[in-house]
């Protein structure tokens, strides 16, 4: 009878356990999916930078032969020459060194899709960056927290060991044997018999482990705690770093409009024989290096914008300045579905929302020849 009594809350709590476990397999998928998408951002900024040196490289090396042929004529000077190479010789330095990021970043790439290293990876040309994203104010992220997987796993795991907690409690029902016995001697006469055996002690059996199954729960609720306040830390410091990078955005895109002037203006005066050179191929590189750092910012915004998602569990939809028919990366092929959990009906377990989650806002399209991946549905045993 005392086995019996306990059986079904240790049932309900390996339950419980496996619903733990499974969230916890979700939350790895869910992070893996997301640094491919950002393994797929990066490779396509440092493309776009890479494009721009080399716009910039190609007129700089023709600007050279210009210059080189000129200075043999004798209409320009050694000067003159020297800057003109000196410029094109920077800005070379610069591509090779962004063409080697862009090596390592599509091996990082392979390695998170799970592809040998010299196995060919072709991105759609559609893919662009999205950059005109708005965050939400934090305090409206907060309720998608309950939904995050790893959360959810932790109240799993407090369910689980509430459960265990039961069932120490009510093993501490002594065991009780009932036994009845007939016996019969030689001259016929039968006999009845009839007993119940009870364990001693009465009243303090099985105190230790009930109390280690209450501090057990107890420090399971404390984590989970912690680590609701850690998950509210980081949508907090996410959305904040998005609207800095948001301001920095707009002043170097001012910054670039400037230079771009600038350069248009020491051009003509160089024309006209009046400008200075030097300063013209320093305008010339300084505005290459604005383009490059522009497009690292809003590398920087898109990092952040994942950085969020992670943080809040859940795809946040982004307004694009870019068409609609741009393809962006491995947004459905790597969409992972909320999985449908039962939530246990306890009472001890820590308060939480109950709102369906959407992700219906998640972006679409990635390209065939980039990977092709099935949508995983994640079941959670009930």
């Amino acid at each position: 009878m005392s086995k019996l009594n306990p059986r079904a809350s240790r049932i309900r709590s390996a339950s419980l356990s496996a619903d733990a476990v499974n969230l916890d397999i979700a939350r790895q998928e869910w992070l893996i999916a997301q640094q491919a998408r950002q393994a797929v951002y990066d490779l396509v900024a440092l493309r776009q930078q890479i494009d721009k040196l080399q716009q910039a490289e190609n007129v700089l090396d023709q600007n050279l032969k210009l210059v080189e042929k000129a200075e043999q004529e004798g209409n320009l000077t050694l000067v003159e020459l020297s800057a003109a190479t000196s410029a094109s010789a920077l800005l070379r330095t610069t591509v090779l060194a962004t063409v080697q990021l862009e090596r390592d970043q599509q091996l990082q790439l392979k390695r998170v899709l799970g592809l040998p290293a010299d196995v060919p990876l072709d991105l759609h040309p559609g893919i662009t960056l999205p950059i005109d994203g708005e965050p939400p104010e934090d305090y409206e992220l907060f309720s998608l927290l309950d939904y995050r997987f790893d959360l959810q796993a932790q109240r799993r795991a407090f369910d689980a060991q509430d459960q265990a907690y039961r069932a120490a409690v009510e093993a501490q029902v002594p065991a009780t044997v009932v036994s009845v016995a007939r016996a019969r001697d030689t001259g016929n006469v039968g006999t009845w018999g009839a007993g119940v055996a009870v364990d001693i002690p009465l009243f303090d059996r099985n105190q230790g482990n009930v109390a280690l199954q209450r501090a057990t729960r107890d420090k399971i609720y404390d984590q989970y705690v912690q680590s609701v306040f850690e998950a509210r830390s980081d949508v907090s410091i996410a959305v904040t770093r998005l609207r800095v990078l948001e301001q920095q955005i707009d002043a170097t895109q001012l910054s670039v409009q400037s230079q771009n002037q600038l350069v248009e203006s020491y051009e003509k005066l160089v024309e006209e024989g009046s400008g200075n050179v030097l300063l013209y191929y320093q305008a010339f590189n300084d505005l290459a290096q604005s383009r490059v750092q522009l497009i690292q910012l809003q590398r920087d915004f898109i990092d952040a914008w994942i950085t969020l998602e992670n943080a809040v569990g859940d795809h946040i939809p982004m307004t694009r300045t870019e068409p609609a028919e741009a393809i962006t990366p491995l947004e459905e092929a790597l969409q992972l579905e909320m999985p449908s959990v039962p939530s246990s009906a306890d009472d001890q377990t820590p308060e939480t929302n109950k709102a369906p989650m959407d992700n219906s806002d998640a972006s679409n399209g990635v390209s065939a020849s980039l990977l092709s991946l099935e949508r995983s549905s994640l079941e959670v045993p009930r």
